[in-house]
C-alpha cells in the first residue's frame, strides 16, 4: 500500500531457506490527517521471484518497544533462528522460523569509541574465521554525527563487533570505525550504510549504500579489523 515503505533490506540463510529481513515505514495515529511515522521490522522469505511475508516482528513480551523499531539483525546457528534487538546492551532474541522471539539473553557492554552517539546495527551478523578469536560472529554495527541545523546530512561511521559462537557473548569492537562517509555523496551527502557482508578468503566484501542514493561494495581486508579490534 501507498502508506507503508518498505527499505534497509537484508537476507541470510535459515534451514536451506533464503530469509529477507526489512524495515517497514508507515504512518498510523488517530484520526486525520496521519503523521505519526513509525517503523517495525519485518521478516520474510524469498520464494521464486517474490518475497512472502511471515510477520512484523513484536519485542513487547520482553521489553519495552519504541515507535521506531528497525535494523533488527538475524543470523542462523545449528537450525535455529537467532536476532540482534541492540549492541548496547547487546541483546540477543532466539526465534522459532516465524520469528515469534521464544527467549531473550542480554550482555551490559559498553564500545569504545570517540563519538558517543547511538550504535545502532547494520548487517546481519556472519560466521567467520578472525585469526586469534578463531570461529566468531562479525557483523557491523553504525553511529552518525549530525551538524547543527542540518537534520538529514549526517555522517555515518561503520565499526566492527565481534561475538562469540553459542554463548553469543561480545568479544571485541573496533573503537576507530572501518568506514566513514565524509566523501560520500548522493541525495544525502555523508551516508555510508553498510546492508551486508560475506567472508571471501582473506577479505570481507560488504556491500553499502551511499548517499542514499547509488550502491557500493567495499573490499575490506580481515587482518585490517583484526588489527583494530579492542576486546570487551
Amino acid at each position: 500500500p501507498r502508506s507503508c515503505r518498505p527499505e534497509d533490506w537484508r537476507l541470510f540463510r535459515h534451514r536451506d531457506k533464503t530469509y529477507v529481513n526489512f524495515t517497514n515505514y508507515y504512518y498510523f495515529n488517530k484520526g486525520w490527517e496521519q503523521r505519526t511515522a513509525r517503523s517495525q521490522t519485518a521478516l520474510g522469505t524469498i520464494e521464486d521471484n517474490r518475497i512472502a511475508y511471515i510477520r512484523d516482528m513484536d519485542a513487547s513480551d520482553h521489553l519495552d518497544m519504541g515507535q521506531e523499531e528497525k535494523n533488527w539483525c538475524f543470523f542462523s546457528e545449528n537450525d535455529e533462528l537467532f536476532c540482534v534487538f541492540s549492541v548496547e546492551p547487546f541483546i540477543v532474541f532466539h526465534c522459532d522460523s516465524t520469528g515469534r522471539i521464544l527467549g531473550k539473553r542480554e550482555s551490559p557492554v559498553g564500545l569504545p569509541r570517540l563519538h558517543h552517539g547511538f550504535m545502532a546495527n547494520s548487517t546481519n551478523p556472519i560466521e567467520v574465521s578472525l585469526g586469534k578469536y578463531g570461529q566468531c560472529y562479525l557483523m557491523f554495527t553504525h553511529q552518525f554525527c549530525t551538524p547543527l541545523g542540518e537534520a538529514r546530512n549526517r555522517t555515518y561511521y561503520q565499526h566492527a563487533l565481534v561475538f562469540e559462537k553459542f554463548s553469543h557473548t561480545p568479544m571485541a569492537f573496533t573503537p576507530r570505525p572501518i568506514a566513514g562517509g565524509g566523501n560520500a555523496k548522493g541525495r544525502h551527502d555523508g551516508v555510508v550504510y553498510f546492508s551486508g557482508a560475506l567472508e571471501a578468503g582473506d577479505d570481507i566484501i560488504v556491500v553499502a549504500g551511499e548517499g542514499d542514493s547509488h550502491s557500493a561494495q567495499y573490499i575490506i581486508p580481515k587482518q585490517e579489523i583484526i588489527d583494530n579490534l579492542q576486546a570487551l
